[in-house]
């Protein structure tokens, strides 16, 4: 027999109160904790269908526990063998699923994407650790989603994890004499993680969340329409992992996510939002904004294909246009362009020390370049004839057509230099072109496009170069 589960704990103040989750009623009596990564799953498939090894496996049904955990417990070399084909970026097996054996919309919606942990189904009953809060689902739910007066909104907000069917949005940032007039509270209480002062209404467009998790506390939501959304602790400007549990498949699972919220700090000259992804059309002409980099950023070389900006000691951002508007116009769609940062006119790569911390999402806006790279492959000519004094031979590999991706995970590549000669010419070079963009995008390995040889500048031999000195750097 099914009844709400009602948390019990002492508020602030000191008053005992209840706060009612309504998760047994969704059929929910307890969580068991065993996470898995699907980013494994991922890459797996595309490195299947590039190699075309075995036979196509039926995707896990949200209800196999068992089959679950023995893939889950596989490296990607392992799967390889097995002759697993698990889901691949855009929810497709490796080869493609009959409609009869396609798990549906709703089940997939947060099945989970690159770096995204997602539980098995739960089974056994695990005690959750409830914030202390002086609120209720229902407080939540009289306030709604309107922002209260004095609350303000984040310079920048952004998310990494799941299927990219469910959205994660910040409604508002509550300090704490907001929270005072919402929930009577007094300046002597003090709130789970309010390390910053700051709270954070987090909503999720899909009202299958029953709660999140932060730092081992579980804020339970309350639901609109379409929604799930909690008033949670909000470190600013760095990244804050979130655990969320949906119930949009048969049984309950928890993904892991992360967040960035963005806030301008008066005087830091560091800037809080990010404005290099505003336009892909054309190359910029002065340093756009970047979260977390310098706001003062400066042209140091330009050529007829390529912008390279720096932005002193933090890092630089090369800008590459590709001319693929006009060469394959399907890929000058949004649709296309949101699917990878190499689908754009204009691919954009940030280069950063290996220890810097990137805002949560950056990936969807930019071509993150973690230096120094340690193990590259080269399939262009013309790169390595540039780099040929720039690198040490044990650190290059070299090849003749697309790469081999087995290779390239066991090697432990870290970036990859392309020859133009992938960008496609013709409408039917298209799929090559986007087999290779997913790939490596699912991979998480830096793609570099050569386009020396079409580069119209009298000094673009020096530009390249440049460059290229400082993704080897």
């Amino acid at each position: 027999m099914t009844s709400e589960i009602e948390n019990e704990h002492k508020a602030p103040n000191g008053a005992k109160m209840k706060q009612k989750t309504g998760m047994a009623a969704r059929g929910i009596a307890g969580r068991s904790i065993a996470s898995r990564s699907i980013a494994g799953l991922l890459a797996a498939a595309l490195l299947f269908s590039a190699c075309g090894a075995g036979e196509t496996a039926k995707e896990p049904t949200p209800t196999s526990a068992s089959s679950v955990d023995t893939e889950a417990s596989l490296s990607v070399e392992e799967k390889l063998e097995e002759g697993i084909a698990p889901v691949t970026s855009d929810g497709a097996s490796a080869e493609s699923l009959s409609q009869e054996d396609a798990p549906s919309d709703t089940a997939m919606e947060d099945a989970g994407e690159e770096n995204t942990a997602v539980t098995d189904p739960v089974e056994e009953e695990t005690l959750l650790t409830p914030a202390e809060l002086p609120w209720s689902i229902e407080d939540l739910e009289k306030l709604g989603e309107d922002v209260p007066e004095g609350a303000r909104m984040p310079d920048y907000f952004s998310f990494s994890g799941g299927t990219g069917r469910a959205s994660i949005s910040c409604l508002y940032l509550a300090d704490h004499s907001v929270l005072e007039q919402l929930f009577s509270l007094t300046a002597d209480d003090v709130l789970p993680g309010e390390d910053d002062g700051m709270y954070a209404m987090i909503r999720f467009d899909s009202s299958h969340y029953d709660y999140y998790t932060i730092d081992g506390l579980t804020y339970y939501t309350a639901h609109g329409e379409d929604s799930s959304y909690a008033l949670v602790p909000a470190p600013i400007n760095r990244n804050i992992d979130l655990t969320g549990m949906t119930t949009a498949m048969s049984a309950g699972h928890e993904i892991t996510y992360q967040i960035y919220i963005g806030c301008a700090e008066e005087g830091s000259g560091i800037s809080a939002v990010t404005t290099a992804g505003d336009t892909y059309d054309v190359l910029d002409d002065a340093p756009p904004l970047i979260t977390g980099l310098p706001e003062e950023g400066e042209l140091v070389a330009e050529s007829g294909l390529l912008r390279i900006f720096s932005y002193g000691n933090e890092g630089h951002l090369i800008e590459l246009d590709t001319g693929m508007a006009d060469r394959f116009e399907e890929l000058a769609e949004e649709r296309m362009q949101e699917r990878s940062p190499y689908l754009r006119p204009v691919i954009k790569y940030l280069l950063v020390s290996e220890d810097m911390e990137i805002p949560a999402g950056m990936e969807k806006l930019l071509v993150v370049v973690k230096l120094p790279a340690e193990s590259i492959y080269s399939d262009s000519d013309a790169a390595h004839a540039a780099i040929q004094d720039l690198v040490n031979e044990d650190r290059l590999k070299t090849g003749d057509g697309l790469p081999d991706y087995r290779s390239l995970i066991s090697d432990h590549t870290d970036l990859l230099l392309a020859g133009g000669v992938w960008l496609p010419d013709e409408p039917e070079e298209g799929e090559t072109w986007l087999e290779l963009a997913d790939t490596m995008t699912t991979l998480g390995i830096p793609m570099f496009i050569d386009r020396s040889a079409d580069d119209p500048a009298e000094e673009a031999d020096q530009i390249w170069l440049n460059a290229y000195k400082l993704l080897l750097s």
